[in-house]
């Protein structure tokens, strides 16, 4: 029997509970409405961490434990589990301040994850980033980390432009305040050169040379210097792991950055050390919170970004026109992070300002010119105390004056909030996703959003760290450790109007036309909304609609169906529930219908829908016309700014690109037979990319 210590007893449990009941694969979903991640387990890997970090040698046991349970994942194939294992290996490795060279722990973990490479997608995909990774610790220890930082603090030399900006989206009417409140507070952190030049030059030394000189003694010695000796210091430095990276022999590597830290500790005249015994003590230097800007967010628009161009000087160099999510990215581009907060009626906002910022960027490019953008999504629940109160007096509500005939429909939303499917469906792609991002929603803000206190340890350095809120934290890893877009195809609603006009809209999750549409239209309005009422089906004013779908069938045949209806609403929602509906081949909509079957009419009372049938079916195309001068309301997305009345058709299918040549998975031909789509009409199809960890699982 192995004798093992308390701690690392507690790290092996902490690391199960960080594993436990990830599903293999979206068929082994369970039902909708059952969230697999509970409020605890969503707080298991932050809570690893918190213990971990108490002691520089938690680091090197927590590594072994994930590589004993990376061959069991291997041996018992628990494709689930690859993931994980690769991105939480790779974060540790990250944070770790010295992995000793004579444990050949790198070796072992190159060997282990090397076996994934002849395994499927996104698994392969995963561990082949890792094993660059580990290539280069091996030549270069604690490059990962100074690269992060490096371009997350815009520290970078004219040969090493990189960096990466992080922007929160968020509108203050739809997040709970103490969001707002975590989101400037990030956007506030700033921290000084000369302290950030002193903890980056002090982790190099920790990471190649370990305890052989104390880091108080390098600490010592760089406070007497200015921040032009600091920042000469340290791009030395970084020549010296850029220059031990490119290098071909690990071990030739490894020597140069050691040499050229001795020859640099020689010029800094730190005190040499006294033989192989030294006094020092490993530290864990954390990293530096990234550099983030938050914006007040509310228009289907990109258009508040262009403020970060005031930022970033106009690159002479930089005059072709690149596409957004180009992959032939050279590395020198600047990343910048989107990360939006909301439900599934801003998750249709973004996918429609998506739509807008590709249309402006191919007419002239700016935004792509300069940055290459991510999207990410943190699911909130919306807050529609606040929220709906907050709409009244900030936006207006719909386009058209015209009006239609409003009320609910009890079958989407019971108050008219917003769901959060797109997010569920993000979960249901990608387990590790559902486990760290969408199991926020688990938590209770003032948990999330509450200051967590320091460090109590004389082995970690809070000196620079600044302790933010677990919020905070959980976006950061999120931005930090997801790199693979899911794609989520978007749809396109062609309606026309009663003057004639005629207008294209994209939505991501719903269409809602009719009743439901008009109900959101006056729920919006506030304590106005009492004046009108709001009246459920039965009290709602039938519409005479003609519905021409083209139902999906098992056997890909298209079943086209023309009938005429009297409906109090049809509804469209992106059909993504279930995880027989996630297969990209077998896209389609579900098609929802209230139709009145039976109406009874009084001379004295309103009319009232004595009979109704509600009726569901799959289909990939939808056309609803008015019939006798009828006019409906639509809204999409479930947004209440998006709703457009006095609508007389509504043509409804998927989304394509307008010039599929800019696309940018055609820029560069697939390295892989395996990521190669099948179809060459998924290539031309407009799709929302949301970086998520692993990507869709298969």
């Amino acid at each position: 029997m192995q004798h093992t210590s308390c701690t690392e007893d507690r790290i092996q449990h902490l690391l199960d509970r960080c594993l436990d009941g990830l599903r293999q694969s979206p068929t082994a979903a369970h039902h909708w409405n059952v969230l697999m991640c509970s409020a605890g387990q969503s707080m298991n890997r932050w809570s690893l961490e918190e213990l971990v970090k108490r002691d520089p040698e938690n680091f090197i046991i927590l590594l072994q434990q994930i590589l004993k349970k990376t061959k069991e994942v291997q041996e018992q194939c628990q494709y689930e589990l690859v993931a994980p294992l690769a991105i939480m290996f790779s974060s540790t490795l990250l944070q770790t301040p010295y992995c000793p060279p004579d444990k050949g722990l790198i070796e072992k973990a190159i060997e282990v994850f090397r076996c994934f490479l002849t395994w499927p997608e996104p698994y392969c995909s995963v561990c082949k980033d890792l094993l660059s990774t580990l290539q280069l610790e091996i030549k270069a220890p604690g490059i990962s980390f100074q690269r992060l930082v490096r371009e997350e603090q815009f520290l970078n030399s004219p040969g090493q432009s990189s960096k990466t900006m992080t922007v929160l989206l968020m509108n203050p009417c739809e997040v709970p305040a103490d969001f707002l409140s975590v989101a400037e507070q990030l956007s506030r952190i700033q921290h000084s050169q000369e302290e950030t030049y002193i903890n980056l030059i002090k982790h190099a030394f920790q990471s190649a040379l370990g305890t052989k000189y104390p880091l108080q003694s390098i600490h010592r010695a760089l406070q007497a210097k200015n921040v032009n000796e600091l920042g000469s210091i340290f791009s030395t430095i970084s020549d010296i792991l850029e220059a031990a990276a490119a290098m071909k022999d690990p071990v030739k590597g490894r020597s140069h950055v050691i040499q050229g830290l001795e020859q640099l500790r020689e010029s800094m005249r730190v005190p040499a050390s006294n033989g192989r015994r030294s006094d020092g003590m490993l530290q864990t230097l954390p990293l530096p919170t990234a550099k983030c800007y938050m914006f007040h967010w509310e228009k289907d628009n990109f258009d508040v970004l262009n403020t970060l161009l005031e930022h970033e000087p106009d690159d002479q160099e930089t005059n072709g026109r690149r596409p957004i999510l180009s992959s032939d990215e050279d590395n020198q581009n600047t990343t910048l992070r989107v990360v939006v907060f909301g439900a599934d009626h801003v998750a249709g906002k973004v996918a429609r300002a998506y739509n807008s910022l590709r249309r402006k960027e191919s007419a002239c490019p700016r935004l792509s010119r300069v940055f290459r953008l991510q999207f990410y999504f943190v699911p909130v629940k919306r807050d529609s105390a606040a929220g709906q109160g907050s709409l009244k007096s900030h936006c207006p509500v719909v386009q058209s004056p015209k009006g239609a005939a409003l009320s609910n429909d009890p079958h989407l939303t019971a108050t008219g909030d917003s769901t959060n499917d797109i997010a569920n469906l993000l979960g249901m792609l990608d387990p590790w996703y559902e486990r760290n991002t969408l199991g926020l929603m688990n938590l209770p803000a003032n948990v999330v959003c509450q200051q967590t206190s320091k460090t109590e340890s004389e082995s970690y350095d809070s000196s620079y760290e600044q302790r933010l809120p677990i919020l905070a934290d959980l976006v950061l890893y999120y931005c930090r450790n997801a790199s693979r877009p899911t794609l989520i195809q978007l749809y396109q609603a062609e309606l026309t109007l009663a003057d004639g006009e005629r207008r294209t809209e994209v939505f991501v999750h719903s269409l809602e036309l009719g009743h439901t549409a008009g109900t959101r239209a006056i729920k919006a309005m506030g304590a106005a909304s009492k004046r009108f009422g709001i009246d459920s089906d039965r009290e709602a004013v039938p519409l005479k609609l003609e519905v021409v779908s083209n139902r999906v069938v098992i056997s890909g045949r298209s079943q086209w169906k023309r009938e005429t209806k009297v409906c109090t609403s049809v509804n469209v929602t992106k059909a993504c529930k279930n995880p027989e509906e996630l297969d990209a081949k077998m896209e389609c909509l579900q098609l929802t219908m209230t139709e009145v079957l039976k109406r009874q009419s009084g001379k004295c009372k309103k009319g009232y829908n004595q009979q109704l049938s509600t009726t569901e079916v799959k289909v990939d195309k939808v056309q609803v016309s008015g019939a006798e001068n009828t006019t409906f309301a639509v809204c999409l997305d479930q947004d209440e700014k998006k709703i457009l009345q006095s609508v007389t058709r509504c043509d409804i299918s998927v989304c394509y690109k307008p010039d599929s040549s800019t696309d940018w998975r055609l820029r560069k031909a697939p390295s892989s037979a395996q990521i190669q789509p099948l179809n060459p009409t998924f290539c031309s199809l407009l799709c929302l990319p949301i970086v998520t960890f692993s990507g869709a699982l298969p």
